[in-house]
């Protein structure tokens, strides 16, 4: 099943308590993002999903490949990669990690071994494009350009995440288009690619087929747009009230 093109824009600005319970979330997910990362291939624990688990039966796993490069930190993938498995009911998805080579690559919180390499990777419905603290020398990287482009082209949802942006600039696939990053590398996106409008104070932007959000704590929603959008309303909305909708009241 692959994901329908999208010429539409979407724009999302962040409620009081979004922020919060992105703050909150952080942390945990992505210490256990690493955890079902670190043989390569993220494995979902099925859920007894209350709504529309019916209507996946007879379909293909979408399939969520992670850009893996040295350094790349896994809090900026691990929420998203989380919400896709929690989100992996019915075999919605199926998450794997691609990069130059087939390898361990170095991380913050320990060591990822891609699948696939950029050479040998299947065709993809959602390619994640973490950011990172050496994203200019990644972006230099024409295999990885080369590989962002044919997936764009072959019909995939790119996703940003953080300076993943600039990434994406580098492969001069925001050119005439919209897009946003963490808020510091606004300037340096407006400078990689000029001709692309820049938003700022959003949590993401959805615009042909190219998803770009402004950090790890805003790939909370911009994951379950993008997981409404590719499946159905009431998985995202089922993961809204488990991720986001807390029974307990504020300490003051």
């Amino acid at each position: 099943m692959k994901c329908q093109q999208s010429s539409s824009q979407r724009k999302f600005k962040p409620s009081r308590r979004t922020i919060l319970a992105a703050a909150a979330t952080v942390g945990l997910c992505g210490f256990a993002a690493n955890q079902n990362i670190q043989n390569g291939v993220a494995q979902a624990t099925r859920s007894d999903w209350r709504a529309a688990s019916h209507k996946l039966t007879n379909q293909a796993d979408l399939k969520v490949q992670i850009l893996i490069y040295n350094s790349a930190p896994i809090l900026g993938y691990g929420i998203a990669v989380e919400m896709f498995l929690a989100a992996d009911f019915m075999h919605a998805f199926s998450v794997s990690t691609v990069g130059s080579l087939e390898e361990n690559y170095v991380s913050i919180l320990g060591s990822v071994r891609t699948v696939y390499s950029l050479e040998n990777a299947p065709p993809v419905d959602v390619v994640i494009v973490p950011g990172g603290p050496f994203h200019q020398q990644v972006g230099r990287d024409l295999e990885i350009q080369a590989y962002l482009r044919n997936a764009l082209d072959d019909g995939a949802t790119i996703y940003s995440i953080c300076t993943g942006a600039l990434l994406l600039a580098s492969a001069a696939l925001l050119e005439q288009s919209q897009a946003t990053t963490l808020h510091v590398a606004t300037g340096a996106l407006r400078q990689l690619s000029p001709s692309t409008l820049v938003e700022d104070e959003v949590l993401f932007v959805d615009y042909r087929n190219i998803l770009a959000c402004s950090g790890a704590g805003a790939s909370i929603e911009a994951t379950l747009h993008l997981i409404e959008r590719m499946t159905f309303p009431e998985i995202a909305e089922d993961l809204r009230i488990r991720y986001l909708n807390y029974p307990c009241p504020a300490i003051n």
